[in-house]
């Protein structure tokens, strides 16, 4: 047993420090060891240790999007916070949260107050810590404004600091922290997060309509967003099998909720704005809050203004040759694409050039989450029309020494 494998047990308990296995990676690298923490001090500790004896550590949540971003050098440390887990609900509208705890957990905990937190994941068993590590947004990201109000969390040398994200110095301060937990390169282990809460809406009713041609797309978006006020609106575009063909399959599913009357009156507003026939259904569709892909497929995330939903479709349908399955927020302007994992990688290099283009010329851009390790070697996951430089001098407050391993930043970092 080496030393820093004794410190760790020391540190962790024997019990909570084991030899990585064949399933403990980080974007396709192996790690040395897995350790699981139990309380913040344990987890000042094994960082203070890691800064002293230049190990890289990389934190995990439930994993579920652990191949999400570029891949690190190496892995000394991959810190599991599953430990870390619990819901403390006070006395006013605000609930302490901690990093480890899943987010399905967390909800169903408030439930029991009749509350919630507007925050709805398209990943099973995501964690709270790394749905704000990813600032992974679900559809109500559309009508409720960001729930979080406060962040703990421990930096690359071990000092635990936390943030008020409303009580900022700066608006920087906040863009700061939440650039160092990029899922790209994470500077700092996220240990717990303060909600604002809500109460549990009275009714909720699906309001789903058929896409069948591509140039309808933006225009039902723009009309139902000044029609209904609407909580979300998700957009599900399978495959086609024509390359260019602008008639397609699709569905865009409007959520309305809220007490009954204010929702029967939505619905007929939605009603009067759109003019179509719609299918109304008291639960979710089957692809709500859902991605397009899933392990080991190439995973995309376009970001566009609403009024060019329509464009992007068009394209990826384009530079893929109809095998692309598209899903999101409409309303937001986020999408996701998955293309199968035997997709050839200098395809894909190809075809993200093209596509980037149509996104730069519209204000948009396309980042690569996920992809299998031969498409990895080729690809630019990120867009660099925002500057890396920036994000590089953003992360060097937190975490100097480039040593650190709390994530990976193509391009060096």
């Amino acid at each position: 047993m080496s030393d820093t494998e004794r410190r760790l047990r020391e540190i962790l308990g024997s019990e909570f420090l084991r030899p990585a296995g064949a399933a403990d990676e980080v974007a396709g690298v192996p790690a040395r060891w897995v350790a699981r923490p139990g309380t913040v001090d344990t987890v000042v500790e094994v960082l203070q240790l890691a800064a002293e004896r230049d190990l890289t550590v990389v934190p995990c949540g439930a994993g579920t999007k652990i191949d999400w971003g570029w891949s690190p050098p190496h892995v000394d440390v991959l810190l599991d916070t599953g430990r870390l887990a619990g819901v403390q609900l006070g006395d006013g509208d605000v609930v302490e949260v901690d990093a480890g705890t899943p987010v399905r957990g967390m909800q169903a905990n408030l439930a029991g107050h009749k509350r919630r937190v507007s925050i709805d994941v398209r990943s099973a068993g995501a964690t709270v810590g790394g749905v704000v590590a990813t600032d992974e947004a679900g559809p109500l990201r559309l009508s409720q404004r960001d729930p979080l109000t406060a962040v703990s969390y421990v930096d690359a040398s071990g000092v635990l600091t936390r943030v008020e994200t409303s009580a900022a110095r700066s608006a920087s301060e906040v863009d700061r922290l939440r650039m160092c937990c990029e899922p790209e390169r994470p500077q700092v282990v996220l240990v717990s997060a303060a909600f604002r809460v809500q109460p549990v809406p009275e009714k909720q009713v699906w309001v789903s309509y058929p896409v069948r041609e591509l140039p309808e797309l933006s225009p039902m978006v723009s009309m139902i967003i000044s029609g209904a006020a609407p909580d979300a609106i998700e957009v599900d575009l399978p495959p086609v099998d024509v390359p260019g063909k602008r008639e397609i399959a699709g569905t865009l599913t409007v959520l309305l909720e809220g007490d009954r009357s204010e929702v029967a009156e939505r619905q007929a507003m939605l009603a009067r704005s759109t003019g179509r026939a719609a299918h109304l259904t008291a639960t979710a569709p089957r692809w709500w809050l859902r991605y397009p892909f899933e392990p080991g497929n190439v995973a995309l995330r376009i970001e566009i203004p609403t009024e060019y939903l329509f464009n992007v479709a068009l394209a990826l349908y384009d530079v893929f040759h109809g095998a692309v399955a598209i899903r999101g927020s409409a309303g937001l302007g986020v999408l996701y694409a998955g293309l199968p994992a035997n997709t050839e990688p200098k395809r894909v290099t190809r075809a993200l050039e093209g596509l980037r283009h149509v996104l730069h010329s519209r204000r948009g851009r396309c980042l690569v989450v996920a992809a299998p390790p031969a498409v990895r070697r080729e690809i630019d996951p990120w867009d660099l029309m925002h500057p890396v430089p920036l994000l590089h001098r953003l992360v060097e407050g937190l975490d100097p020494d480039p040593r650190s391993g709390l994530g990976h930043l193509p391009g060096g970092g």
